[in-house]
């Protein structure tokens, strides 16, 4: 038998290094459920609630700038986790967002109706799904309200004529042909063949209502372009749940400063009596038993400072490299590889730092992710934040006479060397609250 020597390096996972990594990703809520936990398994380990009152006042010029952010404060929600967006535009969209339901009843105000009609309207906002579709009945109207039928059926009518276009349909081909009126090969392909769109080929379509491939291929995509959710673009009243932020960013004299935000997470401390116990308890099992759980203790707080530490160490680099946004203007680039090897860390661990994790500044309130960029499509270098600049810069510079088509946007988004497909265009500006091209001209002319 011949012996061979073998040099290599491996890496052991430990449960302390597990538990490390698990502090680190948790969010404010699991934090807080996870040291509550924890006490009830460690009686070295107390936790004391934090107090409900103002914290301890700032000093010098952070004092002022601190009490107007939270003066000032437009945002404290929860926001969605979408790994596929990559700027703070989304959530500033947010800011000034209003529920359909609460735009519905303001223009109900200006209608002038019975009190018993503007009742039963009111009513039928309220009762539209997440989608802005009204999959009830008039039955229900008639009840909630109280009103006879013939109200019921005036009042629902008159809310599916009102803004945005489709509201109160049944469903997204009705809420669709609202959109088309002025189309009418696309109307007839939604009343004809909204179930085929997604199966029979352009050729079969064209051949089944007796027109060009072509004219289907583009009533395909003015299908493309319209709202099949009325409620799209608006803030849904159920779903708003606040948090907590992790860091607050505030400048002062010329400079950001990072401040992290526990006040809202328990003290960690250590039980007295049992600590007096491990110094004056003879039984060698109850004293091994204490020190393994002082050993615990000690690793959990070691968890938090460290927890603590990398948070304000990633929010000042965001702070600095972002600091053109935290001004009042756009995202720049950043990518979790540029933290990392400034902090010399691991990309993951950053991932981790910054996921669940929110920023309070005088924007408003953002995830910690939201401020990270990706690349779009080829267009290397150029945030999703940028190309949606882009595209508000084109069509603001538009004749709203004869607005720009969304084949048109994709040629002058070229000349700049963004290049998008037409589909993409027309996604980004539905994010955006763009109207399609009709749309426009037709708000142009009101």
């Amino acid at each position: 038998m011949q012996m061979q020597l073998h040099l290599g390096n491996t890496q052991t996972v430990t449960p302390q290094m597990i538990a490390s990594v698990a502090v680190l990703q948790f969010g404010a809520q699991e934090l807080s459920e996870y040291l509550e936990e924890m006490s009830y398994e460690n009686p070295m380990m107390d936790i004391q609630e934090p107090e409900q009152k103002e914290t301890a006042p700032l000093t010098t010029a952070i004092t002022d700038k601190y009490r107007w952010l939270t003066a000032h404060d437009l945002q404290n929600r929860r926001y969605y986790t979408d790994t596929y967006r990559d700027s703070v535009d989304q959530y500033l969209h947010t800011d000034q967002a209003e529920s359909l339901c609460d735009f519905l009843k303001e223009q109900i105000l200006t209608l002038e109706v019975t009190s018993e009609m503007q009742a039963a309207m009111e009513t039928v906002a309220e009762l539209l799904d997440g989608r802005g579709f009204f999959t009830g009945s008039l039955r229900e109207i008639e009840k909630l309200t109280p009103c006879d039928r013939e109200t019921a059926a005036r009042a629902l009518e008159t809310v599916r004529r009102m803004e945005p276009v489709g509201v109160g349909s049944e469903n997204v081909q009705q809420a669709l042909l609202l959109q088309l009126r002025e189309k009418p090969v696309a109307r007839r392909l939604i009343e004809e063949h909204f179930r085929h769109l997604g199966t029979w080929s352009d050729q079969r379509i064209a051949r089944a209502m007796g027109v060009s491939e072509e004219a289907v291929h583009r009533a395909k995509a003015h299908v493309a372009a319209l709202n099949p959710y009325p409620s799209n673009g608006f803030a849904s009243r159920e779903e708003i749940q606040y948090v907590t932020p992790d860091l607050s960013i505030v400048e002062a004299d010329g400079a950001f400063r990072v401040l992290a935000e526990d006040g809202y997470l328990p003290t960690v401390r250590i039980n007295q009596a049992y600590l007096r116990m491990l110094e004056t308890e003879k039984d060698p099992e109850v004293q091994a038993y204490l020190k393994n759980k002082l050993r615990q203790l000690e690793q959990i707080m070691g968890n938090l400072d460290r927890r603590k530490s990398t948070l304000v160490r990633c929010g000042e680099i965001i702070a600095n490299r972002q600091a053109p946004f935290f001004r009042g203007e756009s995202l720049r680039k950043l990518i979790l590889r540029d933290v990392a090897e400034e902090l010399g860390l691991h990309e993951s661990t950053v991932s981790r730092a910054v996921k669940n994790k929110y920023v309070q500044c005088a924007r408003g309130m953002f995830p910690m992710s939201a401020f990270f960029t990706r690349d779009v499509g080829q267009n290397v270098g150029i945030s999703r934040s940028r190309i949606q600049d882009e595209m508000m810069r084109i069509i603001d510079g538009e004749d709203p006479r004869k607005p720009l088509s969304d084949e048109k946007i994709v040629a002058e988004l070229q000349k700049r060397r963004i290049m998008l497909s037409r589909r993409a265009v027309a996604k980004y500006r539905a994010e955006l609250g763009v109207p399609s091209a009709s749309g426009r001209k037709h708000s142009a002319a009101i």
